[in-house]
């Protein structure tokens, strides 16, 4: 411009007065610093006297505001001033628009715009004046500005600097610009009276009401506007609601925040007839000057942002405001009249705070400041001139968050490495000689474009996702505003009418809804079309243009980077990896216990409300139908919530992620695999497939991505994976078939040993596996790792084969052990596998017997405590151990003894310790009662294990215990007993009805255990024919054989036999006496008759095994079984007769309840179901005298009951002793011949004890039932 316009200052402005002396600093300074009041012009003022000083001729005046709305504000402030219009001599630019001329001489901006500058501008060349304006706020772009000016200052000496603030700590200005002159202006200000009104309640104040009690106060004081400073919107939201309440006359409440449309801003700055009550943030704090206002609040608090550098999360909490911020607020209230503000915090609290609010510099993220740095080839951060200097640990993490985004070539100076870097990356590397931080090329790319790294990122990526397109949209709208407004009267119908834009699984998607619904809505519409749309629809037109205009600029940012802004076929999902590339720090994956997210480094966070996310109702994932490629995988339809991803976490009252999306977790590892932390477990052979395997798990940041991933451990660690297979593949034989020869020549030696050593509980006595490793390790080469190199290795080196293969003189020779160690025990032809192992405290340790269930019957008869002729021996000495000390001292030295009893054992035939027992006392003379051993507690090596198995060969079950497995895994079978079942058909015959299957042995051998297995063939009577079966126990084969003997004497005597088993005729009293006992004439009988005919043909005599002796007897006894026959049945007859009549008598006596009791146990045992058969013919004869006995007994205890009892009290031993022990379902050892005899002989004794003219067969006593009962239990 050739001429300047008249310049005039307002005399009622104090800079006015102060106009001179600004001038003069500015003329012999290059920095001024202005310290002005509240009020005091300086703003409006400045860019004036600098024009008036003759600055401005070559280059513009340039003045910088922290905000659009103050730039906006003072640039057409001035230009009023000046009678122009904004663009013309005072022009403004911020990052949406631009009013400039060639005939602009001062220009009003944002700090932001002038360090974009820098960029094209280094030396700011474009300008001869600056004026820093509310520099006492500290941004990051002011401190990063004041650095550089600092700098160019020492190039430039025609630019001057002018720094101004109502507030500031002038003195550190001073001396970071080397003693720069301080000019003072005073403010125009009335007086003011500030209140001190602190919460009753200071650890939970209720705020609003604070508020509500303020403003009552206030409104006593006369009229004048009320501005109220709050934290945030939602305190704003809850103080309205508040004062709407109240319905206070004549009163407006009027909200102001920096995210109001320009046109609800501009309400505070109208005056209206009604008293106003604004309800702002610290927008009004600085820059602007609200009319009417002669009233201030102060809740000395604000909502400050604060950036964690360890969790890297930006904090915004509320914080009590600094001194200096609490006089700007109050400076606010003195402009028109004497003001009043009232603190609603104390006078001790006021002094106790920070007189200055942290600079933005050490409570940001510096990785934008780095970037820029790096770009401008400013230095290193550390040393760069700031008026206070960052934090290390912030400095790291701008430089981590930049290697993260692959910005860095190589590591920052002084800074160890991020946790992501591998041990290798350092390694013998020290701070010193690191090389400098420089820019990769992607980083250089991204500091072309004016946004946060992070969102600069997003779209180099979008370009490689293509979809570009939609990336623009979605950065523009993250770097936005929000342009959807949610009016504090109106919330809820706002939010019905936004909710036609959200999305369950992703808000960016809902930007793009909003984006695409608003350019629709719009296209062809005009200006004030658009602006009744957006009205209607609760959103913001200043802040759609706002977006629609940064996209743009973006837009053609991109385009000169030659990215590819049209590209849209990626779809959402590249959408959301592109994304995904530049926000991995914003990673959460859900924590099922208690519904919120585990973020990065150890963080928790929560979906913010207001997301569709939160929102909607999670829609259920499903597996797509269409087949996915072989690449991909199956992918989900629809995506979980369980992994997300936020467009920015912030903290509140919690730390809560914005703009979230689901994602997939399978993008992350690609996209992030460098900065990826991989740990590998569980290293092993896989035996089908050659190689070494191991589990991979893959972190980021702390969260799992893969756990449990199957790697080739040869590419992570060939060492250890080449030792692995060595040792697993080679030594332990576990290679996958088909092996080559020389190996398999190898592995049947090294088999050879083990199984040896397995056998005889040696480990390690035969085959050393570390002496096989160093063999194989010594011929195999160090890149050799898994079964395909080796075969490819031989298929190459024709001698490598013969290198490999084990001789004689690497392995030591075997003795035989198939007879001491059989591989198999035979049982009646079967050939059961037995195996060995030598593992303490497993549940396979010893031997183990493998057979099928069908089975089982067998070898339950087959005496397996014997083990095999190799252990006996361990197992005899462990029997002595185990034995009682005062037998145990007997039998030293133990070698002797077991050497001495070796001849006397026949393994297999007898229990062991049966057969030991003897061999003891037959050795040594000392009788040892087998209730010393115990098989269930005799260690598990030395008890034989049975692996039972299906017919398919899977295995049902296992254990020690036979009996239990037969009762789980036998098949049942009908009629069989204690028989054994054989697949050899000479001793498994059923449907027999005469002689002619040859003569029976009285034992045979069946197989082999290491010695001979004796089994016993009997017939075994089933239903009207007989069967062949072997037994295991002699005593159960001849009861079984007895009675199939006699029943095919039953089936020879044909007609006869029938005409005995004829119901017996039976007096009226002894038949309804028989129904008593659940018995019939029918199945008497039956009794009768086989009792006949074992006491005619087999009844102490020797047993019937060949056909010739039985037609003998048959012929010899034939006719002597009619009498047997008629004289048993009429003693039976006489037996019931004479028992219905001691039952008669027992109901009818009166007796002592024991003796009651007593008679009523014994004529239970004598008479019972089944009695004329089982008890045999030289005992039966006795009966009626017992019962007679019990009469007598009767009869007498009614007399004298006393004497009876005393009786009674001395039979009561040797009877229970005799109950008790047939009660047990395994007796111990005894005689069964002694047993039965020590029964009736207790019968004796009741006879002689109660009934003694009946005279007994031979002398009884209790004396010698004891010494009787010590021979039933002989050990």
């Amino acid at each position: 411009m050739s001429t300047l316009p008249d310049i005039h200052f307002p005399p009622e402005l104090p800079i006015t007065a102060h106009a001179a002396a600004i001038t003069s600093a500015l003329r012999h300074h290059p920095v001024v610093i202005v310290c002005g009041d509240t009020g005091s012009g300086k703003t409006t003022q400045l860019p004036k006297i600098a024009l008036a000083a003759g600055r401005g001729r070559r280059g513009l005046i340039g003045c910088t505001q922290p905000r659009r709305l103050a730039a906006l504000a003072m640039a057409q402030r001035v230009a009023e001033e000046f009678g122009q219009e904004p663009g013309g001599l005072v022009g403004y630019q911020h990052r949406f628009d631009k009013k400039l001329s060639r005939d602009s001489v001062i220009k009003f901006m944002t700090d932001g715009i002038l360090l974009a500058e820098t960029r094209r501008d280094r030396f700011f060349r474009a300008y001869d004046t600056l004026i820093i304006d509310e520099a006492h706020e500290r941004s990051l772009n002011i401190d990063f500005l004041l650095g550089i000016l600092k700098r160019v200052l020492e190039r430039r000496r025609d630019l001057k600097l002018i720094i101004s603030s109502a507030t500031l700590d002038v003195q550190r200005f001073s001396d970071f610009f080397d003693g720069a002159p301080i000019l003072s202006v005073p403010g125009r200000l009335y007086p003011i009276e500030t209140r001190w009104r602190p919460a009753d309640e200071e650890d939970d104040p209720d705020l609003p009401r604070q508020i509500a009690h303020a403003c009552d106060e206030l409104a006593a004081e006369g009229p004048g506007d009320i501005l109220v400073f709050l934290p945030g919107e939602r305190d704003i939201r809850e103080a309205a609601e508040t004062l709407s309440g109240r319905r206070l006359p004549n009163t407006e409440i009027i909200p102001l925040l920096a995210s109001l449309p320009a046109g609800e801003q501009q309400r505070a700055f109208r005056l209206s007839s009604n008293r106003r009550i604004i309800l702002s943030t610290n927008v009004a704090e600085t820059s602007v000057t609200l009319p009417g206002i002669r009233y201030v609040i102060d809740s000395g608090l604000v909502r400050l942002s604060r950036y964690n550098a360890r969790t890297q999360v930006q904090r915004l909490q509320i914080e009590p405001v600094s001194q200096a911020s609490a006089n700007q607020r109050q400076g606010r209230c003195g402009r028109l009249a004497p003001g009043i503000c009232i603190r609603l915090y104390g006078e001790d609290d006021f002094r106790k705070r920070d007189s200055f609010t942290p600079p933005e510099i050490v409570r940001s993220s510096l990785a934008g400041v780095i970037l820029t740095m790096l770009d401008l080839a400013l230095g290193d951060i550390e040393s760069f001139p700031f008026i206070d200097p960052p934090s290390s640990a912030m400095v790291r993490d701008g430089y981590r968050e930049l290697d993260l985004l692959g910005a860095l070539e190589s590591q920052p100076p002084s800074v160890p490495p991020p946790p992501f870097t591998t041990p290798r990356t350092t390694q013998n590397v020290g701070p010193q000689d690191r090389a400098a931080p420089v820019l990769s090329a992607l980083g250089r790319r991204l500091a072309r474009l004016p946004l946060d790294p992070a969102l600069a990122r997003i779209l180099f990526a979008a370009h490689h996702e293509k979809v570009l397109a939609d990336a623009l949209i979605v950065v523009a709208a993250l770097e936005c505003d929000d342009p959807r407004r949610r009016p504090i009267e109106k919330q809820a119908e706002a939010d019905k009418l936004h909710a036609r834009f959200l999305s369950p699984l992703s808000d960016f998607a809902a930007i793009l809804r909003l984006w695409r619904w608003y350019h629709e809505q719009t296209a062809g519409a005009s200006q004030s079309r658009a602006r009744r749309l957006c009205k209607d629809n609760f959103l913001s037109y200043p802040r759609l243009r706002d977006w629609i205009d940064l996209r743009t600029q973006l837009e053609r940012l991109c385009a000169e980077l030659q990215l590819d802004v049209a590209s849209a076929s990626g779809g959402d999902n590249g959408l959301h990896r592109a994304l995904l590339t530049g926000l991995l720090g914003n990673l959460g994956k859900r924590d099922p216990e208690n519904g919120d997210y585990r973020g990065a480094r150890g963080i928790r966070f929560a979906i913010f409300p207001g997301s569709g996310l939160a929102k909607l109702k999670e829609l259920r994932p499903t597996v797509s139908s269409r087949a996915p490629s072989p690449a991909a995988g199956r992918r989900p339809a629809v995506l979980s919530r369980d992994w997300i991803l936020a467009g920015e976490l912030i903290e509140t009252s919690r730390l809560f992620a914005r703009t979230a999306a689901c994602i997939d977790p399978s993008w992350i590892e690609p996209i992030a695999k460098r900065l990826c932390k991989s740990s590998y477990h569980s290293a092993s052979w896989d035996a089908t497939r050659g190689f070494v395997r191991v589990k991979e798990r893959v972190t980021l940041f702390g969260l799992v991505l893969v756990e449990g991933r199957t790697r080739d451990y040869s590419r992570i660690e060939p060492a250890e994976a080449r030792a692995i297979f060595i040792r697993e593949g080679l030594v332990a034989g576990a290679f996958p078939t088909p092996a080559p020869p020389c190996l398999t020549a190898n592995l049947a030696r090294i088999r050879t040993l083990l199984d040896a050593e397995e056998k005889t509980r040696q480990h390690g006595a035969l085959f050393d596996p570390e002496a096989a490793f160093i063999f194989y390790d010594r011929r195999l080469p160090q890149n050799l790792c898994s079964a395909a190199d080796l075969r490819r290795w031989l298929r190459e080196n024709a001698t490598a084969s013969d290198a490999l293969t084990l001789t004689e003189a690497d392995l030591p020779p075997v003795r035989d052990l198939s007879q001491a160690y059989p591989d198999a025990v035979t049982l009646s032809g079967n050939r059961l596998a037995l195996t060995y192992r030598h593992a303490q405290g497993e549940t396979d340790d010893g031997i183990t017997c493998t057979l099928p269930a069908a089975l089982l019957p067998l070898a339950a008869a087959w005496r397996s405590e014997w083990l095999v002729p190799g252990l006996l021996d361990e197992k005899l000495r462990w029997m002595v151990h185990v034995l009682p000390t005062r037998y145990r001292r007997l039998l030293q030295p133990v070698e002797e003894t077991l050497s001495m009893c070796r001849s006397r054992l026949a393994p297999g035939q007898r229990e062991l310790a049966e057969a030991f027992s003897d061999a003891l006392y037959a050795t040594r003379g000392i009788r040892v009662p087998t209730d010393c051993w115990n098989e269930e507690s005799v260690p598990d090596h030395l008890r034989m294990r049975f692996a039972i198995q299906d017919e398919a060969g899977r295995e049902l079950g296992s254990g020690r215990n036979i009996s239990l497995l037969v009762k789980l895994f036998a098949p049942r079978s009908e009629g069989a007993g204690a028989a054994v079942q054989t697949p050899d058909a000479r001793w498994q015959k059923d449907g027999l009805t005469q002689w002619d299957f040859g003569a029976l042995p009285a034992q045979l051998d069946v197989g082999k255990a290491g010695w001979p297995i004796i089994h016993y063939p009997a017939l075994v009577e089933a239903g009207d024919t007989v069967s062949l079966r072997l037994f295991a126990a002699p005593a159960e084969a001849a009861a079984a054989h007895d009675k199939g003997v006699c029943r095919l004497f039953a089936l020879a005597l044909g007609k006869e036999w029938k005409r005995m088993i004829q119901p017996p005729s039976l007096p009226r009293d002894v038949a309804a006496y028989l129904k008593q006992l659940d018995m019939c004439a029918e199945r008497l009988g039956h009794e009768l008759g086989r009792a006949a005919l074992r006491e005619t043909f087999t009844e102490g005599r020797p047993a019937i095994r060949d056909e010739t002796v039985f037609h003998e007897r048959l012929a010899a006894e034939r006719g002597r079984l009619h009498g047997v026959h008629l004289a048993r049945s009429r003693l039976v007859v006489a037996i019931l007769h004479a028992a219905r009549d001691v039952e008669h008598d027992l109901l009818t006596a009166a007796l002592p309840p024991d003796t009651q009791e007593d008679l009523a146990e014994e004529l239970a045992w004598l008479i019972f179901p089944g009695f004329a058969e089982s008890i045999p013919a030289t005992q039966l004869q006795h009966l009626p005298r017992y019962l007679e006995a019990c009469r007598v007994r009767i009869q007498r205890a009614q007399g004298n009951p006393h004497g009876d009892v005393r009786k009674l009290n001395e039979l009561k031993p040797l009877w229970q002793r005799y109950t008790s022990h047939v009660a047990l379902a395994e007796p111990p050892r005894h005689d069964p011949a002694l047993l039965a005899d020590y029964r009736w002989q207790i019968e004796e004794l009741r006879v002689s004890l109660f009934a003694q003219e009946l005279r007994t067969p031979a002398p009884v006593s209790a004396k010698r039932l004891d010494a009787l009962w010590a021979q039933v239990l002989r050990p």
